[in-house]
């Protein structure tokens, strides 16, 4: 048991580790932050426009296509249907 923990303590103090972390926490923990305050202050400078407004529609109702044909597909045909062992394919 001691040597498990002491093996785990070597391999989180790794410097290489540790600054590997430390990109990770930027880039997922504060950048986002970051970004988001930058466009709202941004919103002023660019409005939102008509190409915009579109492109929000667009993207929304493929994303309900997407979901409809992801709830469709495996009620059309079952996973025996799909199988490899099947003599129809």
């Amino acid at each position: 048991m001691d040597n498990e923990l002491a093996s785990l303590g070597k391999t989180t103090s790794s410097p290489f580790i540790r600054a590997q972390q430390m990109k990770h926490f930027i880039v997922m923990d504060i950048l986002p932050h970051i970004a988001a305050f930058a466009a709202v202050l941004l919103l002023s400078v660019f409005p939102f426009g008509l190409p915009e407004i579109g492109v929000l529609v667009a993207m929304w109702a493929l994303t309900g296509l997407g979901g409809i044909v992801n709830l469709t597909i495996p009620s059309a045909h079952p996973i025996s249907l799909l199988s490899r062992d099947s003599e129809t394919i």
